[in-house]
C-alpha cells in the first residue's frame, strides 16, 4: 500500500496539469485570429519591402539613364564646337574619291620636293590636302605606295608636259628646246629646291628598287622624246646630220641636270642663268651652218 500512494499522487498531478493547459473555444478563436493578423502583417511588411526595393532599382536605373544622357549631350556639344573650327570641305569633294586622290598626290609631291621622301611628314601631307588618315590609306597601302604614285602620276606628268609634248611634231626642235631651257624659273626658292625628278633619283635609287625603276623610266621617256625630235629635225635638215641623236640627247639632259645640281648646291640663281646661256649656246651649235646664220639673223 505504501508503494501505491505515490502512483495516485502522480496521476492527480497529471490530471491537474492537463486541466491547466486546456483553453476554451473562445480563447482558441482569439489565438487563431491573432496569428492570422500577425501573418497578414508579415505579408504586408514583405510587400512593402519588395515595393521599396523595386522603387530603389527604378531610381538607380533612372540615374544611369540620366548620366548617359548628359554624357551624350556633352559629346554632341563638343563635336559641334570642334566642327566650327574644322576646315570646310564641299560635299561634292568629300564624295569624290578621284579628287581626294589628286589632292593627296599634289600635297605629297610638294612635301617630297621640300623635304625629300624619307623626311616627308604624312601629317603635313594630310593637313595640306585637307583629308583624313583614313582617306590616305583608302587610296594607298603605305608611304612607299604614295611615293611611287607621285613619281608615276605627278613627276612624270609634269616632265611630259614641259619637255615631251612641245617636242612632238616640232618643226624646229632646237628652238623648242632652247625656249624650254630659257623658261626655267630663276626664283631663289625654286633654285634651292632643285629638280624633283633628280632629287628623288639621287635620294632613293640606291635604297629602293621601286623608286630606281620609276625614276629611270621617266628619264628614259625624256631621252627618247628628245632624241626622236632631233632625228626628225635631221630629216627636215634643221639639225646637223653629223651628230648622233641619242648621244646628243643624253648629253643635253646630263648638262642641264648638272647645272640644276650646281644651282641647288650654291643656292645662287646666277648659276642657273649661266646654265641657260651655255645649254642654249650648245643647242644653237646643233643647227646646220646656214640654219645658224638664219637664226642669228632673226636674233
Amino acid at each position: 500500500m505504501e508503494k501505491g500512494k505515490p502512483r495516485a499522487v502522480s496521476e492527480e498531478n497529471t490530471r491537474a496539469s492537463t486541466t491547466q493547459v486546456r483553453v476554451s473555444p473562445r480563447e482558441s478563436d482569439e489565438v487563431a485570429t491573432y496569428r492570422k493578423q500577425v501573418k497578414q502583417a508579415h505579408c504586408s511588411i514583405r510587400a512593402d519591402i519588395s515595393r521599396d526595393r523595386r522603387r530603389c532599382y527604378e531610381i538607380r536605373e533612372a540615374g544611369k539613364i540620366f548620366t548617359s544622357t548628359i554624357a551624350v549631350a556633352t559629346c554632341i556639344l563638343v563635336g559641334m564646337l570642334a566642327d566650327r573650327n574644322r576646315p570646310r570641305r564641299s560635299a561634292a569633294a568629300s564624295r569624290d574619291p578621284e579628287r581626294t586622290r589628286r589632292r593627296l598626290l599634289q600635297a605629297a609631291f610638294r612635301e617630297m620636293h621640300r623635304s625629300g621622301f624619307r623626311n616627308a611628314d604624312l601629317d603635313a601631307i594630310l593637313a595640306r590636302a585637307g583629308v583624313t588618315k583614313g582617306a590616305l590609306y583608302y587610296h594607298f597601302d603605305n608611304k612607299e605606295a604614295l611615293g611611287y604614285a607621285v613619281v608615276d602620276e605627278v613627276i612624270a606628268s609634269n616632265l611630259h608636259q614641259k619637255w615631251v609634248q612641245p617636242l612632238r611634231n616640232a618643226r624646229d626642235p632646237i628652238g623648242v628646246l632652247a625656249r624650254i631651257v630659257q623658261s626655267e624659273s630663276l626664283k631663289r626658292e625654286d633654285v634651292q629646291r632643285g629638280c624633283p625628278l633628280l632629287n628623288l633619283s639621287q635620294e632613293m635609287s640606291g635604297l629602293d628598287e621601286g623608286f630606281r625603276k620609276r625614276t629611270a623610266r621617266v628619264y628614259q621617256d625624256w631621252h627618247e622624246a628628245m632624241a626622236e625630235a632631233l632625228r626628225e629635225g635631221q630629216k627636215r635638215r634643221v639639225v646637223r646630220s653629223d651628230i648622233d641623236a641619242n648621244e646628243t640627247a643624253m648629253f643635253l639632259i646630263a648638262a642641264w641636270e648638272g647645272y640644276v645640281v650646281l644651282g641647288k648646291s650654291s643656292q645662287d640663281p646666277r648659276t642657273m642663268l649661266s646654265g641657260q646661256r651655255r645649254v642654249s649656246g650648245h643647242l644653237e651649235s646643233l643647227r646646220p651652218a646656214r640654219g645658224r646664220g638664219r637664226a642669228a639673223g632673226r636674233g
